[in-house]
């Protein structure tokens, strides 16, 4: 079995265009965002329904308005406008 924050770290690895001299702290918020990308895939807001009396975007995966707290630990605050 694989572990998905070592492939993740290994993505992101491997993309990094300046790997020979990248700071350690770049490497970590590198394989970070690499390891958010697979909960943001399940957690990503969805267009609100126009039956519903009271429109607002909402959790694709846990139905739960959003941002919902999983997506508030995984997206940038400045991508959720928090």
């Amino acid at each position: 079995m694989t572990d998905p924050a070592v492939e993740a770290a290994q993505r992101a690895w491997d993309t990094l265009p300046e790997r020979s001299y990248a700071t350690r702290q770049q490497i970590m918020e590198a394989a970070a965002l690499e390891m958010a990308k697979s909960v943001q895939e399940l957690h990503k807001p969805a267009p609100y329904a126009l039956s519903n009396p009271d429109p607002r975007p909402f959790c694709w995966e846990c139905d739960d308005d959003w941002p919902c707290e999983t997506a508030k630990r995984v997206y940038p605050s400045e991508e959720l406008g928090l």
